[in-house]
């Protein structure tokens, strides 16, 4: 379990790495990663001297929720959003910042007009609309640095999400769901339930369920199109525990399969299996990339594997380190990330084998799967 004594040291390694007077996080997702905050509005003001004067600004229907989830920081109450809540706190308490960082990727247009109409009061600057980008400093690699590298408290809910999204699947399975009749939507709906039921606090993203030719699209919505004999179904699920997600692709067969399925199967494997041998700690992102794809290149069928080999995991579900081709993000102890290589042909189907890694301290990399990553026969 994080503790606010964890939230706390996040605050002050963020404040320590970034050259600014304050910093403001307009993203509810670092927010939580630096509070414990899970609530839909917030903004997260991290003073660049002192701990006591950090605070959250969210709005009077998470009095309560903050109080609970916040233990250690203020909390201010405050029914504007974005900029003009920071605004209006800020002039209550009289805050001054000359140069702030933010987490620019969430900076709107509007925030960015209130950001320098205040700037330019609480300083008594005359500021143009070109001069304050000198005072903004965007502090989003810092940030994405931070994150990438994971704590016993981040791994241990990492293995909750995984564990309990596989549970899921594991039901699914002696269910009987995915059989010749049933729905794409029908199977995607059961597994978000059994998930939620187990603990999820939602879905990582719309499950992908994909089955027949449909398998060949990666990110295939699921519609009505009933599973049938002899189709490859692929499911890309996850579950979400403690605000941290879980990301797991298997890849089934209805009854016996074809030479073409195996052949793209095996391939598939190989590839996941390269990557996974490269990772050791200091090793490049972009080398997981090329030695998966180098395995599906020679077997000549490169053109369709479309996609990067995989992402980081945590707070969000794709966030640094990227797996992907010439990525220089090295990987390190707490190293959380994807392996998912896939072959996708067009109107006949697709395979992806996708695991989540954790790197760990002693150099070993685990799975935070145990379902066999092979071509499963239902």
């Amino acid at each position: 379990m994080t503790t606010a004594d964890n939230y706390a040291e996040r605050r002050n390694r963020l404040r320590r790495s970034v050259e600014a007077e304050a910093i403001a996080l307009f993203g509810l997702s670092s927010i939580r990663y630096f509070t414990g905050f899970s609530g839909s509005n917030a903004l997260l003001w991290i003073d660049s001297s002192t701990a006591d004067n950090d605070f959250l600004i969210t709005d009077g229907r998470y009095t309560l929720q903050a109080s609970v989830e916040c233990p250690g920081i203020a909390v201010e109450i405050c029914s504007s959003r974005g900029s003009a809540a920071l605004t209006e706190v800020g002039r209550m308490r009289h805050l001054q910042a000359n140069t702030l960082g933010v987490d620019g990727e969430f900076l709107n247009w509007l925030d960015y007009q209130e950001l320098a109409a205040w700037l330019s009061s609480s300083t008594q600057q005359d500021i143009t609309s070109a001069g304050v980008m000198g005072l903004l400093n965007d502090v989003s690699a810092h940030i994405a640095q931070l994150r990438s590298v994971k704590d016993d408290s981040e791994i241990t809910a990492l293995d909750h999400a995984a564990q309990c999204a596989e549970a899921a699947l594991q039901q699914l399975i002696e269910e009987e769901t995915l059989l010749p009749g049933a729905t794409e939507i029908e199977v995607a709906a059961r597994l978000d339930y059994l998930m939620k039921v187990r603990g999820s606090e939602g879905v990582s993203f719309e499950t992908i369920v994909g089955t027949g030719a449909n398998s060949a699209i990666p990110h295939h919505s699921p519609d009505s199109t009933p599973i049938a004999a002899g189709d490859l179904i692929v499911i890309d699920f996850g579950a979400v525990v403690g605000g941290y997600h879980s990301d797991c692709t298997r890849t089934f067969c209805v009854g016996e399969s074809t030479a073409w399925q195996e052949e793209i199967a095996y391939c598939v494997w190989r590839a996941h299996q390269a990557a996974l041998a490269e990772v050791h700690p200091g090793v490049s992102a972009g080398d997981l990339d090329k030695a998966a794809r180098s395995v599906i290149d020679d077997a000549g069928y490169g053109p369709y594997f479309g996609h990067s080999t995989g992402h980081g995991v945590g707070v969000d579900i794709h966030e640094h380190p990227w797996v992907r081709s010439g990525s220089p993000e090295e990987l390190v102890a707490g190293s959380v990330f994807t392996i998912e290589p896939g072959i996708y042909l067009p109107e006949r189907g697709g395979v992806r084998i996708e695991n989540t890694y954790v790197l760990e301290e002693c150099g070993n990399v685990r799975s935070l799967q145990a379902l066999s990553a092979e071509l499963l026969h239902v």
